[in-house]
């Protein structure tokens, strides 16, 4: 038989132990909640994380059209001061004619940059001073205006000298 001092021992090793399962099952239960917590955060985190970065995408996105309508918007004047400096009368041309796409009116298409005709400036006139020959009062623009209508070949490669050059001799 056992003694007495064997059952009182048995019986606080059984209650130490039970002890102990209950403290492991909390530290799991503790576990598995943080574990929770951890995992909620982490989705959270990636969720604002996408969020950021579709936002930052789309500023992207709108700084760019923004850049690109601006873009087209300087092309355009740049075609124009650039149509208007070789041919004084296209500009009114260009006023003249809709630049809406969407108009129905069936008017004469604009010409393209390479088919307008480029006159030299008149006598008198800002870009061409009033001597009638080539000299170097004239500016670049006029002396190779005045060279394209000469057809004398690879003007726009030339310095204003060689422009005044070719066209005096």
């Amino acid at each position: 038989m056992a003694s007495k001092k064997d059952k009182k021992s048995d019986k606080k090793a059984l209650k130490k132990k039970k002890k102990q399962k209950a403290l492991l099952k909390e530290q799991a239960r503790k576990a598995r909640r943080a574990q929770k917590r951890s995992d909620a955060l982490v989705a959270k985190a990636k969720k604002a994380a996408k969020k950021l970065a579709r936002e930052a995408k789309e500023k992207a996105r709108k700084r760019a059209r923004k850049a690109t309508k601006k873009a087209a918007q300087v092309a355009k004047a740049a075609r124009k001061a650039a149509g208007s400096a070789l041919s004084p009368g296209s500009a009114a041309s260009d006023k003249a004619t809709p630049s809406s796409s969407k108009s129905k009116s069936k008017s004469k298409p604009k010409p393209k940059p390479a088919q307008r005709t480029v006159e030299a400036p008149a006598v008198g006139s800002a870009s061409r001073p009033a001597s009638v020959e080539p000299s170097s009062g004239w500016t670049v623009v006029a002396l190779r205006a005045r060279a394209r209508s000469l057809a004398i070949p690879g003007y726009s490669q030339m310095t204003k000298a060689q422009l005044v050059e070719r066209l005096t001799s």
